[in-house]
């Protein structure tokens, strides 16, 4: 753009700011749009890290053991021995 003010196709003070003004709107148009890809990246590397804990295998077999009915509680449950410890502390145990 030519600025100067004897220039035949110099725009006007009007034209600068029109011009200005809607280089703004375009601008901040695109940044919502890069704020949105942004997102969408985000929401995808947490929906895969979730889909990667769903399919961990647990140490121990869910489906094997023996199976209590009703009829053998009595209502009082007492443990002995029992510990616990999360694998990524193994060395403080919890219960």
């Amino acid at each position: 753009i030519a600025i100067v003010t004897e220039h035949i196709d110099a725009p006007s003070i009007g034209q600068l700011i029109a011009f200005t003004m809607y280089w703004d709107i375009l601008r901040d148009g695109i940044e919502s749009i890069q704020d949105v890809f942004s997102d969408l990246a985000q929401a995808a590397g947490a929906a895969q890290r979730v889909f990667d804990l769903l399919e961990i295998e647990p140490d121990i077999p869910l489906k094997e053991g023996l199976a209590l009915s009703r009829q053998n509680f009595r209502g009082q449950i007492q443990f002995d021995g029992v510990h616990f410890a999360y694998q990524s502390r193994p060395d403080r145990k919890v219960l």
